[in-house]
């Protein structure tokens, strides 16, 4: 194989008048080689496969299915190839999807994390979240014990005159975490950047923007409570922008929402059964008949193919 510079050499080399067999002799290639590389036959930094792909036949069959089910898993894939006459590894199949970049993006799901979410109110003790702490001496020390050895100092009888200014990242709830609690703001602001501020000794917290601007007040909450502050304007106007999202993009697919083959998959699985076998498979047999009022889905064979495999890990 000639790389793309002995390839421009040996093309201005027969431009002079030099035959085949001298620049053979000059660059120490074959005469074969640089006839084929002269005609066009051969082209430079690529290197001819020894042997026929043994995976391209499936391509068509595996773009096809990708496309209708981004989300198929790959074992099931596997199952399904296997009974087109595919002989090689599940490893092999996951390796040419990724190398060939077969599995697309799903559009549903790709913008379904960064919209904004309204939130649904639930009673107390339906969430539960721990709080870890690291504890000296391997953890055999109290709460108790440390508090004596660090004795913390007796705050000062007035404030000091100053402001408190914190950065904050709002979630897509529209919320804005300070101190153990939570405080809403316009749903425009969600994920976005944000600071809080408060003047020590007060008792309202000023939420403003990268610009400096004031969007949110709220009356502080006492510290650590985890009590959720929300201005009735931010919860209407939240719930107004995440049933709009909703509606123009789509619900999200299940990651266990399984797609049956398509129209061009069973075309693709058709083709593959011709090559392989000689067989073509009738409409009937992969789609109900229309004079058929109900689909009967036979699990038994759904399980089969399940047991044994750890795929829900």
């Amino acid at each position: 194989m000639l790389t793309w510079e002995e390839d421009v050499e040996v093309h201005a080399l027969h431009k002079q008048g030099w035959t085949i067999s001298a620049i053979a002799r000059h660059t120490g290639r074959n005469r074969r080689t640089i006839r084929n590389y002269i005609n066009g036959v051969t082209t430079p930094g690529i290197r001819k496969p020894a042997r026929e792909d043994p995976f391209e036949p499936f391509v068509e069959y595996v773009t096809c299915r990708l496309r209708e089910d981004p989300h198929l898993w790959a074992r099931t894939l596997c199952d399904e190839l296997e009974d087109l006459g595919y002989r090689l590894s599940y490893p092999t199949l996951t390796r040419q999807i990724r190398d060939r970049k077969l599995r697309p993006v799903c559009e549903a799901c790709a913008n379904a994390t960064d919209r904004a979410n309204a939130m649904i109110d639930h009673p107390p003790g339906e969430e539960t979240q721990w709080d870890w702490v690291d504890l000296p001496n391997n953890g055999k020390a109290s709460v108790a014990t440390v508090a004596a050895a660090e004795p913390l100092t007796a705050l000062p009888a007035t404030p000091y005159p100053a402001i408190l200014t914190e950065p904050r990242t709002a979630s897509r709830q529209a919320l804005v975490s300070y101190r153990g609690n939570r405080y809403s703001v316009p749903p425009e602001l969600a994920s976005g950047q944000v600071t809080v501020t408060q003047v020590l000794g007060s008792e309202v917290i000023d939420i403003v923007t990268t610009a400096q601007i004031t969007i949110a007040r709220h009356r502080l909450a006492p510290d650590g409570a985890g009590v959720i502050v929300r201005d009735h304007g931010h919860v209407y106007a939240l719930e107004q922008v995440a049933m709009a999202a909703v509606g123009s993009a789509g619900r999200p697919h299940r990651r266990k929402e399984r797609i049956p083959p398509g129209p061009a998959a069973i075309e693709a699985a058709d083709t593959l059964r011709r090559t392989t076998t000689g067989t073509t498979t009738t409409s009937s047999a992969v789609e109900p008949s229309a004079a058929t009022a109900s689909t009967v889905i036979d699990l038994s064979t759904y399980e089969r193919a399940a047991r044994g495999r750890n795929t829900l890990a």
